[in-house]
């Protein structure tokens, strides 16, 4: 499920929080369309670039919340 898709023109810094995760070596995933890569990310906080026109989902029964989110530019 996406927790953050960025629809500007500028790359942005996400924040995440994460509770818990059944597989810290895969918690996330980043890309578009059906092109997404896996990110790994344990239990903590977490800043995370996202570009333009991509999303960020959470994976393998990670439990996430947004904290913010700011321009990289």
């Amino acid at each position: 499920m996406a927790i953050y898709t960025n629809h500007s023109r500028h790359g942005s810094i996400v924040t995440i929080n994460i509770q818990s995760t059944a597989n810290a070596d895969a918690s996330l995933e980043k890309g578009a369309k059906a092109n997404f890569e896996k990110l790994k990310a344990d239990v903590g906080c977490h800043d995370l670039v996202v570009e333009p026109g991509q999303e960020l989902k959470v994976i393998n029964e990670t439990v996430a919340t947004v904290i913010g989110v700011r321009s990289r530019g």
